[in-house]
């Protein structure tokens, strides 16, 4: 005897995500986890930013229309930085059902009003900031929140704030896993402390320098900072490294990380990972890999941490902006290995708890079932 067994639909999955950056390497992670469940049929749509996002959307969506046309799923995933997605992302709503899945809070996205206007010369470049920034930003946000079918974010907090501007349905997911690297030492044996991310005025580098200036003198270990300033020249970050070569015993800086295996071996082998932030978005690529890796962490308390990061339990944290504790966390976990192989070793723990790319796409694949019985009902 034998049983009929009915044939599985595979739904068409198109995810549209940055190509460069921090939410890009977690877009990968997020449609890589989605490509194993076979009812879905993963198209990745990587996009690079452009000097002109409105018009580079347009283009975009006019090149690849017929796989959007196709695709009975569209998933978008962006971070702050990411204009030419945003506008890919809030045209696409005005003709079709999306998913996306935002990184940041309170600001989906910085400026996208200046993308009307071409930032390839000074004048157009002012004029997009100056006029068209303030004039649109508010009003697309708000529109694209009312027009995306169910937008993800990555905290109860960004849900909270967004509760009430969200027409469609509205998730919490977590960061799935990160590789791990296979150099791992016990955080008792790495010889540096290591800041790593998107350098800028909220990452509190300044303040770490500070306190770096502090202890250096005394430290056997030493500071490595990995990042740049949205690969552009930043005169901020121009005056932070010349601040930096007076301190008795400079930082190492290694600018930006392209292979994600290198960042990883990077984390996986520091003493500690310092992320002095004064304000965050809703979580941090960064504080995952670090837990992943067990390393001691030392980190402010701001939306990105203190959720999973407990104070003497998993890490160390400080008040956003203030040196002198964050000079004693460091001073602190630099004279203890012990405390930094215990903090660490409980790190990972937690991370193995919380950072789960199953529970990250089963939350997106539940989101996406929704949006399918909802067209099977209206169609």
């Amino acid at each position: 005897m034998s049983l009929d067994c009915p044939e599985r639909t595979v739904h068409r999955l198109l995810a549209l995500g940055p190509a460069v950056g921090g939410v890009a390497d977690s877009f990968s992670h997020t449609v890589t986890a989605l490509g194993f469940d076979r009812k879905w049929r993963v198209e990745v749509w990587r996009v690079k930013e452009d000097a002109t996002p409105l018009w580079s959307a347009v283009v975009s969506l006019g090149r690849n229309r017929r796989i959007i046309a196709d695709a009975d799923v569209l998933h978008v995933e962006f971070g702050s930085n990411d204009r030419t997605v945003f506008w890919l992302a809030l045209l696409l709503t005005l003709r079709r059902a999306v998913v996306a899945v935002v990184h940041d809070y309170p600001t989906l996205v910085k400026h996208p009003g200046a993308g009307v206007l071409p930032s390839s010369t000074r004048l157009t470049s002012m004029l997009g900031y100056r006029v068209m920034s303030p004039l649109l930003d508010d009003w697309l946000m708000r529109l694209f929140l009312r027009r995306a079918a169910c937008v993800a974010v990555l905290s109860d907090e960004a849900r909270i704030g967004w509760r009430d501007g969200v027409r469609g349905g509205l998730v919490v997911i977590p960061h799935g896993s990160f590789p791990v690297s296979d150099r791992a030492v016990l955080p008792s044996m790495g010889r540096y402390v290591l800041f790593a991310g998107y350098i800028g005025q909220s990452k509190g580098v300044d303040l770490l320098l500070r306190a770096w200036e502090k202890i250096a003198s005394a430290s056997p270990l030493e500071l490595v900072i990995a990042g740049e300033s949205q690969g552009v020249p930043d005169p901020e970050l121009e005056r932070l490294r010349v601040r930096a070569e007076s301190l008795p015993s400079p930082p190492r800086w290694v600018g930006f990380v392209a292979s994600e295996r290198e960042l990883q071996d990077l984390i996986a082998k520091a003493a500690v990972v310092v992320l002095p932030y004064r304000k965050s978005s809703p979580a941090s690529g960064i504080l995952a890999r670090a837990m992943l890796e067990g390393r001691a962490i030392v980190v402010s308390s701001v939306p990105a941490t203190r959720t999973t990061i407990h104070d003497q339990l998993n890490g160390l944290l400080v008040a956003p902006g203030d040196v002198a504790e964050l000079t004693d966390a460091l001073r602190r976990m630099i004279e203890d290995p012990a405390l930094r192989d215990r903090l660490g070793a409980s790190a990972r723990a937690c991370a193995d708890r919380v950072f789960s790319s199953e529970i990250q796409s089963g939350r997106l694949a539940s989101a996406y079932e929704r949006l399918l019985a909802d067209k099977r009902v209206s169609g």
